[in-house]
């Protein structure tokens, strides 16, 4: 019985760290768009990173 509490535990646990990184993922993808936006940074060099948060 010990064991399946461990096991709902860790499937609980990585599903609120997949929630989190989910989270950060939408709020890198604002700020990079922020920053296209407003020609704060040149598009050219964020548009990689945003290729890899979409």
């Amino acid at each position: 019985m010990k064991n399946l509490n461990l096991d709902k535990q860790s499937t609980d646990d990585f599903v609120h760290k997949l929630e989190i990184a989910l989270k950060e993922r939408r709020e890198t993808r604002y700020w990079l768009r922020l920053l296209i936006a407003t020609e704060l940074m040149p598009e050219e060099l964020l548009l990689p990173i945003s290729g890899e948060v979409n």
